[in-house]
């Protein structure tokens, strides 16, 4: 979570190499998605998405549910940053019926399986068009965080997510299309002040926090204080090496001052992570535009 991503790759294929002679699949498949996630937050998801596909097929062939969740969680998340809508719902559905079959207090769904199933189990409810059950799943995720501390990187999507889709049901509130928003800003603020601390531990968490703080700002009619925040997180997606995150900022800076030279270097970046659409499904707006789309608001 350090963004030291050559020495993480070293480590990882000692115990990958280490965990293979002994014959040890479990500790295999779990280097094996730690490294997937090394390329996932550079912003390689096909590498990260080619390597958990291996990680499913050996957890498959074991009988390892607690592996098989984390890889298919992982899955979708890489789907949904890469916009492929259709893949990222039929993976949650296919996460949706595996947990049917468990107790999910047992170790199954240990707490890093929570927080990012709740999270992208609300996402999957926002593109479904069913804005209170995201809302909902979006509170779980916030109630499983604020009872956990910041001791696993893997957890990042689920911290970030969080205060994206509160940002999202907060502009539906604000334009009179949600009502049950009067709470929101505090849940923003606080789930802004985790993901701050997340990234005192885990710094790769510092450019998701920058656009998301600015976001708050930007909504809130404080643009220069907006553009100092997205311009703090290029800078840090910059320095780390975080070509998806740098993508994020330069869109949203750019929806918002209309500027084509950032919506450009946006695009441009997108698509060297392999997004399918022109714009990150990541951001705030985008979500609305799909919204609006259905007519839904």
């Amino acid at each position: 979570g350090m963004g030291y991503w050559d020495t993480a790759i070293e480590h990882f294929n000692s115990a990958i190499y280490t965990a293979r002679n002994q014959g040890n699949l479990r500790r295999f498949e779990e280097a094996s998605l730690f490294k997937s996630k090394v390329y996932f937050y550079q912003g390689n998801i096909r590498k990260s998405s080619s390597i958990t596909k291996k990680v499913i097929d050996s957890a498959s062939r074991r009988g390892d549910s607690q592996i098989k969740l984390l890889s298919l969680l992982n899955q979708a998340t890489d789907s949904y940053m890469l916009g492929k809508h259709k893949n990222f719902m039929g993976k949650v559905e296919k996460i949706k019926s595996m947990l049917g079959s468990f107790d999910r207090e047992s170790f199954i769904m240990d707490f890093t399986l929570k927080i990012n199933y709740y999270a992208m189990n609300a996402l999957y409810h926002l593109h479904n068009f069913n804005v209170d059950k995201a809302y909902e799943n979006a509170n779980d995720t916030w109630k499983i965080i604020s009872q956990s501390s910041q001791t696993c990187f893997f957890t990042y999507i689920g911290y970030s997510s969080v205060i994206m889709i509160y940002l999202c049901l907060t502009k539906l509130f604000i334009e009179g299309f949600w009502e049950t928003g009067k709470q929101l800003n505090r849940k923003i603020t606080k789930s802004l002040n985790a993901l701050h601390k997340f990234k005192e531990v885990f710094p790769i968490a510092a450019p998701r926090y920058y656009l998301y703080q600015g976001e708050l700002d930007f909504l809130q009619g404080k643009v220069t204080k907006a553009l100092g925040k997205w311009k703090e997180g290029i800078l840090k997606a910059e320095e780390l090496g975080m070509k998806y995150e740098l993508g994020l900022l330069y869109i949203v800076r750019g929806q918002a001052q209309q500027n084509k030279a950032d919506l450009d270097i946006a695009k441009k970046l997108f698509k060297e992570c392999g997004v399918k659409r022109g714009v990150s499904v990541l951001t705030v707006d985008v979500i609305l535009e799909d919204l609006r789309r259905v007519k839904i608001v």
